[in-house]
């Protein structure tokens, strides 16, 4: 809701004037960003609506940028925070299923060695094959 209430805020910036706007603009996609972080692609969306349908009418570059700084700010302020929240925990142990070729060098090896010419892909993890212990 917040990506769709900034992209509203944005299509329609020509209704008020000064900082106002942009002050509500960073306001939601910060709101957004906090909440649910896949609202940090508010700038990314606003481009490429830029690029699709055209500027909102009433807008100068200069504005614009303007924009893109408000959301943007959300994004940073999102960085920072996380930041600091979570630079002092150590970093979370890789669980075997989330990343299986960190923790298994021999089927990393399978993955990452080329083919054979003779017998086809090199049979790693495999017992017996050359150089190459088992999987676990």
């Amino acid at each position: 809701m917040a990506v769709l209430a900034g992209l509203l805020i944005y299509g329609r910036a020509t209704a008020q004037s000064g900082a106002r706007r942009w002050l509500a603009l960073f306001a939601v996609a910060a709101a957004g960003a906090f909440s649910k972080e896949n609202a940090v692609m508010l700038a990314a969306l606003m481009l490429l609506s830029d690029l699709a349908f055209g500027v909102p009418g009433g807008i100068r570059a200069r504005q614009r940028l303007a924009a893109y700084a408000a959301a943007l700010g959300s994004l940073v302020m999102l960085l920072v925070a996380r930041a600091a929240v979570f630079a002092p925990l150590p970093s979370p142990p890789v669980f075997y299923m989330d990343n299986v070729f960190a923790l298994s060098p021999a089927l990393g090896a399978y993955v990452q060695r080329p083919k054979s010419r003779r017998h086809g892909p090199v049979a790693a993890g495999v017992a017996g094959a050359p150089g190459v212990g088992p999987l676990l």
